[in-house]
């Protein structure tokens, strides 16, 4: 069985993103080494990120991935999640 994938590369500030054949997401707003911005719903200051879906249907994010890692490319799984269509 085949594993949607979303890697993401952090190179010189930049966030790239695979995407998913029936949606555009792009990384819009990251947050990492958070110390004293915004908080959780636990009121914890976590590392965030914001997932603006360009395409024209929703985009469900189970079972997708986020790593900063070529060799561990299943470091971070996302929660089950729907990015609507031109939604974040």
């Amino acid at each position: 069985m085949k594993a949607k994938l979303l890697s993401s590369l952090l190179f010189a500030g930049v966030m790239v993103l695979a995407t998913h054949a029936r949606a555009d997401l792009y990384v819009t707003e990251f947050l990492a080494l958070n110390v004293n911005g915004l908080t959780d719903q636990d009121g914890d200051h976590s590392d965030w990120l914001e997932i603006f879906n360009d395409g024209v249907a929703p985009a469900d994010v189970d079972g997708w991935y986020l790593t900063d890692d070529a060799a561990a490319l299943t470091k971070w799984q996302f929660p089950s999640a729907s990015v609507p269509a031109g939604g974040i």
